[in-house]
């Protein structure tokens, strides 16, 4: 009877054993899936949170070229219409210098034809000064025939005194009948000539010499 006691307490225990038993296997499994999904929870938030960094970090990517296109958009456009404000500065400058050469070439051209047309007068000017006293000097030597003979004579009396046309050695002293030399009769000539002239514009009769006998 006692050991049968004994038996059934064993047997109680051991029951108790295994079902504690089993209950700590629930308990581990529910914890072990608890864990699984605490786990999976938590990767899949990281997972969440890489694919939320990534996202994000794409949009700043795209954002911040964005930016970078409008940056230089803008640029190119600011270049483009500095380059057609500096075309249209020199363009401007251009045509200013361009006036100012034409008004210089302009005034260098009146300059130069005012001063041309003052010289021409003034050579004409001395031109009908110089004609007026030249008349003046004719006229009053006897005018154009007088100043020829006169010419003709300075210039005969200008070789005489060169040597060219000697006198000495041909010139004859002639006698009651004789013939005067070449040369003296030449001279005779000239001055006779010049002296026709004279008379004549003075309204004498000319005097010529009868030619020696």
């Amino acid at each position: 009877m006692a050991r049968t006691a004994s038996h059934i307490l064993i047997q109680l225990r051991e029951r108790q054993i295994a079902v504690e038993k089993v209950e700590t296997y629930k308990l581990q499994e529910a914890a072990a899936i608890q864990e699984r999904t605490l786990r999976e929870k938590e990767a899949l938030a990281e997972q969440q949170a890489k694919i939320t960094t990534s996202a994000l970090t794409i949009e700043i990517s795209q954002n911040e070229g964005k930016a970078q296109l409008a940056r230089t958009r803008q640029q190119a456009e600011t270049i483009q219409v500095t380059a057609k404000v500096e075309a249209e500065k020199v363009r401007l400058a251009g045509l200013g210098e361009a006036d100012r050469i034409r008004a210089i070439a302009l005034a260098d051209a009146e300059r130069i034809k005012a001063t041309g047309l003052a010289d021409a007068q003034k050579v004409r000017a001395v031109g009908l000064v110089e004609a007026e006293a030249t008349e003046k000097k004719v006229a009053a030597f006897g005018g154009p025939d007088y100043q020829l003979h006169s010419q003709v004579l300075m210039r005969f009396a200008e070789a005489i005194e060169n040597g060219k046309l000697p006198l000495v050695p041909q010139i004859q002293i002639a006698g009651a009948g004789g013939d005067k030399g070449g040369a003296n009769g030449l001279v005779e000539m000239m001055l006779s000539m010049l002296v026709a002239d004279r008379l004549g514009r003075q309204g004498a009769p000319a005097m010529v010499p009868a030619p020696a006998e």
